[in-house]
């Protein structure tokens, strides 16, 4: 496995699956994933280590793996303000909350 330093951040914000029954194997499964970090190297480092395992799957399991490119941002810093308003909302409300290092621009 692959190891960056930093607070690197990954994300699939959803999972479909067709045909989606409990008792059929899928034929199709589409999910996003989302990379972050505030160094576009290390983004792209991870992606092609995940890009990587996606053929050896393929090869080990005889399926087929695409990938399509859906957005491309630049990493930016988040906003502190921003980090301050989320802060002292989670505050009233009673909650935890950890700081975002990353946004997208």
């Amino acid at each position: 496995m692959v190891r960056e330093e930093g607070r690197q951040v990954g994300t699939v914000g959803y999972v479909k699956v067709n045909p989606g029954a409990i008792n059929v194997i899928p034929g199709r499964v589409e999910f996003p994933v989302e990379l972050r970090d505030l160094d576009a190297a290390k983004i792209v480092r991870m992606w092609e280590h995940i890009q990587q395992r996606f053929v050896e799957t393929d090869k080990a399991e005889s399926v087929g793996t695409r990938c399509t490119l859906l957005d491309h941002s630049e990493p930016a810093r988040a906003d502190p303000n921003l980090q301050t308003a989320i802060r002292s909302c989670a505050r009233m409300v009673g909650e935890a909350c950890n700081d975002t290092h990353s946004a997208f621009a």
